[in-house]
């Protein structure tokens, strides 16, 4: 900014002009009545005009009249007092641009006594552009224009401390199968996604509602009313699934959504997030696609899943507290043992004999299937081999070992550090990961098969797969998962599908095994449906290696026959 100090006194306004002209910055002089007696080359410049036409001229002949009365009020003021004033203004030019000033107003006497104004300009416009700019990107997200997590945090203090009593509802939302779009079609399109979700929420944001980017694929929508919560997640659920075209391609992702409801036991913004998230994560292990209301029991949920995590972190170091347990599958048709199962199990010092179903997930949230997915594959495999039995040995393949770098170079590393044939070495996949799973971690499995390592499709009927998708990846066999296993021969639709499924894995030219087997009517009905291969209780519960090595032939033909 420039500060210009005039001398007090000039001869005439043709002395001042030659003094006004040597300035750089914008100058222009008027008298009492408003009019421009004089301006520099500089402020003919920036104002689009030539000094002859403004000389004579006030300013409502170039000017808003909202804006001249401002200047005037300013020039009157100058006039009436002597004192020099500095304001910071709008300017409208010629060509219609705002622009933003400051201006430096002075007075000044000639030797014949008249007074006259002298204003000096400083060009701020792009200094405040860049400014305000800064202010939108510290409340903003970049990618979206969404506002960003300090604003959010602005707005909820300011209605949670509001006097007024207001009940706000903060929906957290974190987009399912997002990373799979990134890995898929490259990050250009995963931002294009970002967008293309972010208009949608913004269309379903009412006029006091605040949507919000915190990061990543997680976003936040700030009800300001929480009476319409649970109809709003219907909605942004069924935005979030409805198909995208991103890319070139059509997309389709969902959501999953935590909520949490002001009720006046939660002051603070920061307690509001936390039950929010606390829900997010209860939706996710329900099964994603779906939203879930905060309420006090997932406090206590979330507790002990942390101290499991943190019990199963320290157990992971030596592995001793966990052991494997096989079960056998049979052919249908002579009850030979084919293969065994490894199944993990988890004896906690405190908990006891803990079942997979609810350490499992745990492991999988947080990583450490990782880990322990590489001490199963190892151990079923140094359990085995002894035997001399020829049978295969299958084990459960997560999504999250599948998405790890070097994961099929790890697995055939394993059996040729133990000397074990990869046909006797069986992966077993849920059929939702593989309809999930990228384009590379096809290409995994694709690649250990052709290894010789079989490929086996599990929980199968339950997912997302049709023959297209399993065209997509040639698989060993299918496992019919137990839900209609357990049904059959007393539900007509039970059978329906599980011939529907038999024949299909005949048509792939693949074995299919029935899983849950418990009756000898099941078993019958199987039989008669076509499927090659049986496992469940009736023909052995999961148990130690060493309890089952005695009889793992003989019993189990003589169950099976």
């Amino acid at each position: 900014m420039v500060h210009l100090a005039l001398p007090g006194i000039f001869d005439s306004v043709a002395s001042l002009q030659a003094f006004v002209d040597a300035i750089p910055c914008p100058v222009f002089v008027k008298n009492r009545e408003h009019r421009y007696m004089l301006v520099n080359r500089a402020a003919a410049d920036f104002f689009g005009i030539k000094r002859d036409e403004l000389l004579g001229q006030d300013d409502r002949e170039r000017f808003p009249e909202s804006q001249v009365t401002e200047y005037w009020s300013k020039d009157d003021l100058v006039f009436s007092t002597g004192e020099t004033n500095e304001n910071e203004e709008d300017l409208t030019d010629r060509a219609g641009n705002e622009r933003r000033i400051i201006t430096r107003k002075s007075l000044i006497r000639l030797a014949a006594g008249d007074e006259l104004l002298v204003a000096v300009i400083t060009d701020v416009t792009e200094i405040r552009q860049a400014e305000a700019h800064n202010r939108y990107l510290a409340f903003h997200d970049q990618l979206t224009g969404l506002a960003n997590r300090a604003t959010l945090y602005k707005r909820l203090d300011e209605i949670l401390g509001d006097p007024q009593p207001t009940y706000p509802a903060v929906l957290l939302i974190d987009l399912d199968r997002f990373k799979e779009v990134n890995d898929c079609l490259g990050h250009l399109v995963g931002d294009e996604l970002i967008q293309a979700f972010a208009d949608r929420l913004v269309a379903l944001a009412g006029d006091k509602d605040l949507a919000v980017r915190l990061g990543g694929d997680e976003f936040v929508l700030l009800l300001a009313n929480a009476g319409d919560t649970e109809a709003v997640c219907a909605l942004i659920l069924d935005a979030a699934h409805t198909p995208f075209s991103v890319g070139g391609s059509s997309v389709t992702i969902g959501a999953s959504i935590g909520v949490a409801k002001s009720c006046g036991k939660c002051g603070t913004r920061n307690e509001l997030l936390r039950r929010a998230d606390v829900a997010l994560y209860r939706a996710k292990s329900l099964g994603r696609n779906r939203f879930a209301l905060f309420s006090p029991e997932m406090d206590e949920g979330r507790q002990i899943r942390m101290e499991l995590e943190a019990e199963m972190r320290q157990a992971l170091g030596d592995f001793s507290q966990f052991e494997l347990h096989f079960q056998p599958q049979v052919r249908s048709d002579n009850g030979d043992v084919v293969a065994v199962e490894a199944l993990v199990r988890w004896r906690h010092p405190r908990l006891g004999l803990v079942a997979p179903s609810r350490f499992i997930p745990v492991a999988e949230e947080t990583g450490l299937i990782v880990p322990l997915g590489a001490w199963i594959l190892e151990e079923a495999i140094r359990q085995v081999k002894p035997l001399g039995l020829g049978i295969r040995v299958a084990v459960n393949v997560s999504a999250v070992q599948l998405r790890q770098a070097g994961f099929a170079e790890h697995v055939l590393q394993t059996i040729a550090r133990q000397d074990f044939p990869a046909s006797l070495l069986e992966l077993e996949i849920t059929e939702t990961a593989v309809f999930h799973a990228s384009k590379s971690e096809i290409e995994t499995l694709e690649g250990l098969r052709l290894q010789g390592v079989r490929v086996a499709l599990d929980d199968f009927g339950t997912g997302y797969s049709t023959l297209s998708n399993l065209r997509q990846l040639a698989v060993d066999k299918i496992k019919i998962d137990r839900t209609f296993v357990k049904s059959i021969g007393q539900v007509a639709d039970a059978d329906a599908i599980v011939r529907a499924l038999v024949q299909l894995g005949n048509n792939l030219g693949v074995e299919t095994t029935a899983e849950g087997v418990e009756t000898e009517e099941q078993r019958r009905l199987l039989r008669e449906l076509g499927c090659t291969e049986l496992q469940g209780f009736l023909i052995a519960k999961p148990r130690p290696l060493a309890e089952i090595e005695p009889r793992l032939q003989d019993e189990a033909q003589k169950l099976a026959s």
